[in-house]
């Protein structure tokens, strides 16, 4: 599938996608750019930046869906700008190393146990310092048979 802009002016991102069958996973990213996938086994990749700009910045723009399998116990983590960009008391960022680093910390776990995980962890990280921004994580796994 592709997806078409065809408005131009201010622009946002937008991640669409979905999993098919065999664990194919399947997206289009206009200017999101921030997905990572946990292997089962405790790997993480990252899952493919933006395929296109943001949604609106160029008019009549196409962008194709990027394709990646996806196999049992394997989850994909979807986030915001604002996690890797959060930062803590000595103006550190976040970064996406340390959220792979949390991820993979919590392999073969359900995927909400791996969301928490990398939620206690930008916690801890950020401490008192204050939130710069959104911070939202997602993740999708496919079920076991």
């Amino acid at each position: 599938w592709s997806v078409w802009v065809g408005s131009g002016g201010r622009g946002g991102a937008l991640w669409v996608g979905g999993i098919g069958p065999g664990g194919r996973r399947e997206c289009g990213d206009a200017g999101h750019g921030h997905v990572a996938l946990l292997r089962a086994g405790g790997a993480v990749e990252g899952a493919g930046g933006a395929t296109a700009p943001p949604v609106g910045v160029a008019p009549g723009e196409w962008f194709e869906a990027a394709r990646t399998a996806i196999e049992p116990g394997d989850v994909l983590i979807l986030y915001s700008d604002g996690v890797v960009e959060q930062t803590n008391a000595e103006g550190e960022e976040f970064g996406s190393g340390r959220l792979h680093g949390a991820a993979a910390t919590d392999a073969g776990a359900r995927v909400n146990a791996v969301v928490a995980g990398i939620d206690a962890t930008l916690a801890t990280f950020v401490g008192t310092s204050a939130w710069r921004d959104d911070a939202t994580v997602a993740g999708v796994a496919m079920a076991q048979n």
